[in-house]
């Protein structure tokens, strides 16, 4: 399984089971199209921040780094990489590709 695939599995599985716990079926059906941030995302902000540290957790666990998704670079980006799966799996990516 590639680096981008093993990414995917951990935000799809995080946010499923966001799903899970919020009773949301759009969240529990996710695909890389489902919105996360913004308007008709189905996630408040404490949901949202529950997330982002499952996808951290999920990160650490299969890549054995700590990164910090919700910081002053996300909140530099012009586009919020939270907005969709696809652009938070794009953004572990690239926050994993960066030296530590």
């Amino acid at each position: 399984m590639t680096p981008k695939e093993q990414i995917t599995e951990i935000v799809l599985r995080a946010v499923r089971a966001t799903g899970e716990s919020t009773n949301n079926d759009l969240l529990r059906q996710a695909t890389l199209e489902t919105r996360l941030y913004g308007e008709k995302s189905g996630l408040d902000s404490l949901n949202l921040v529950n997330l982002i540290a499952d996808v951290e957790l999920g990160v650490f666990e299969i890549f054995g780094r700590d990164v910090t998704l919700a910081d002053d670079a996300a909140a530099s980006e012009a586009r919020s990489p939270f907005r969709r799966v696809a652009t938070l799996i794009d953004y572990v990516e690239a926050r994993l590709a960066k030296p530590q």
